[in-house]
């Protein structure tokens, strides 16, 4: 027997995308009688500067993985990772 949360996203019928002041988001309109609710997406934030000059460092092989990268700018692997995403790099 599927959960109400099944059924309703079977029942889903048609959706809109709206942009508006910087933000994504998704209405979704019921093809039954329930209104089904609007979601809101985060925008995906742009590289910073420091993650950029990360990834160079890495793709031109200065420095052979996030370790080196750590110690040159005196932080620690975890906060690498959290910098450059959990990429598998």
């Amino acid at each position: 027997m599927p959960t109400d949360q099944q059924i309703f996203l079977l029942d889903i019928g048609e959706y809109e995308i709206v942009r508006k002041d910087g933000q994504v988001r998704i209405a979704l309109h019921s093809a039954g009688d329930r209104p089904a609710p609007a979601l809101q997406i985060a925008e995906v934030p742009t590289p910073s500067p420091r993650s950029e000059q990360m990834r160079t460092l890495l793709d031109s092989g200065l420095v052979k993985n996030r370790a080196d990268l750590a110690r040159r700018f005196n932080i620690s692997r975890a906060r690498v990772t959290q910098i450059l995403g959990p990429n598998k790099r």
